[in-house]
This record gives C-alpha cells, sequence and structure tokens, in this order.
C-alpha cells in the first residue's frame, strides 16, 4: 500500500528547502526560448536606429524592406503612452474601493 506524501509544515524550520542546482533543461528553455523573447524589441530598436543612422534604408531590397517594417511596427508599438501610466486605473475596480483609496 501506497502512503500518502506528507503535509509540510511551512511554519516550522523543515519549511526552508535546499538549494538545487538549474538541470540542463533549465538552460534549454532560457537560451532558446526565454532570451530571443525578450531580445526582440531590443533588436528592434538597434536595427530600426543603425538603419537610419547609416541610411541603408533608402536601399533595402524587398525582403530588406519587410523586416525593417516589422521592426518599425515593434518599436513603434512601445510608445510613450503605453509605458507611462495616465493615473486612471485598469480594469474594472468598483467605484466605492476608489473612494476608499483616495481618502
Amino acid at each position: 500500500m501506497v502512503k500518502p506524501p506528507a503535509v509540510l509544515d511551512l511554519d516550522g524550520p523543515e519549511a526552508i528547502l535546499p538549494a538545487t542546482r538549474p538541470t540542463i533543461s533549465y538552460y534549454l528553455v532560457l537560451a532558446l526560448l526565454v532570451i530571443p523573447f525578450c531580445a526582440v524589441t531590443p533588436v528592434s530598436w538597434c536595427y530600426v536606429v543603425y538603419s537610419l543612422y547609416t541610411g541603408a534604408v533608402w536601399t533595402f531590397t524587398s525582403k530588406q524592406s519587410v523586416f525593417f517594417a516589422v521592426a518599425l511596427a515593434e518599436v513603434g508599438s512601445l510608445s510613450p503612452t503605453h509605458v507611462m501610466s495616465d493615473g486612471k486605473p485598469r480594469g474594472r475596480i468598483h467605484p466605492g474601493v476608489l473612494q476608499r483609496i483616495s481618502l
């Protein structure tokens, strides 16, 4: 007969778990999924700025023009109006809650 797993007491000293080293799958996911996903915007910015600075944008082939348009769309999607808050709450908040917060 299989015993059920023991319940962890999160208030006691046994709640501290030993540190473990990341496995190879952690590094694979980090290198193949996380870093490329996070690097899209900085690489787009670099490509657009470099293309405009060197003037290469005027001599692009059709394939390079498509890459430039995609990079420009990525750069344009991060306008300051999306980044900065206008002070208005996002989502559904009951007006009574807002009154209690602002008091």
